[in-house]
């Protein structure tokens, strides 16, 4: 009767080893839904964390642009705190603080147009030193090229003073030699008449 256990046991080895299978079958598959939700999660929270820094950024600029509005209001609060206290002067004073609003308004317009002029202004200004600049640059070069033309005359003048030169010189020789030549045919006359006439 022992040797009906046996195939039993192999069965339920079998049957173990492929459970076994399963589970690491699954552990893996764990592991790689983890791996992935890790990295979308990852995503999602750096995602939050850049619009959340860039939320702060609109937060702080829009904290200052409200700060500066509200020290205008309490500037302007303060102006009609001022104006209650005195009755009559009340409607003058508020038409001056509304001509002062359409005069800042006017004057930032005025700014901002002469800004727009100048900078217009500038930038015609470089374009024409620009050009003055090319213009400078290509007379030098021309100058440059005149210079060393001239350069090259100046050399060949030079040349020729000094080849006129020499020749003036052969000249010079030539005419002692003719002279001296000269000179010693007159000697050698004069010699052989006082000869013949001393006989």
């Amino acid at each position: 009767g022992g040797g009906s256990h046996i195939p039993e046991l192999e069965a339920r080895e079998d049957e173990a080893s492929s459970v076994r299978l399963e589970m690491k079958a699954l552990t893996m598959k764990n592991q790689q839904l983890e791996k992935e939700m890790n990295e979308q999660v990852n995503a999602e929270v750096d995602e939050l964390q850049q619009k959340t820094s860039h939320l702060k950024r609109q937060l702080k600029q829009t904290e200052e642009d409200l700060s500066d509005e509200t020290f205008a209001k309490e500037e302007l609060l303060k102006k009609i705190a001022v104006l209650k206290r005195d009755d009559q002067s009340k409607q003058a004073a508020i038409d001056d603080l509304i001509h002062e609003v359409d005069k800042s308004t006017s004057k930032t317009a005025a700014l901002r147009s002469e800004l727009e002029r100048v900078a217009a202004e500038s930038a015609l200004k470089e374009k024409r030193l620009l050009s003055d600049f090319t213009a400078l640059e290509k007379e030098l070069e021309d100058s440059l090229a005149t210079n060393e033309s001239l350069g090259d005359q100046c050399k060949q003048k030079q040349a020729e003073v000094v080849d006129k030169t020499s020749q003036l010189e052969e000249l010079r020789e030539r005419c002692y030699l003719y002279h001296a030549n000269g000179v010693f045919h007159i000697q050698l006359f004069l010699i052989s008449t006082v000869s013949l006439c001393n006989y």
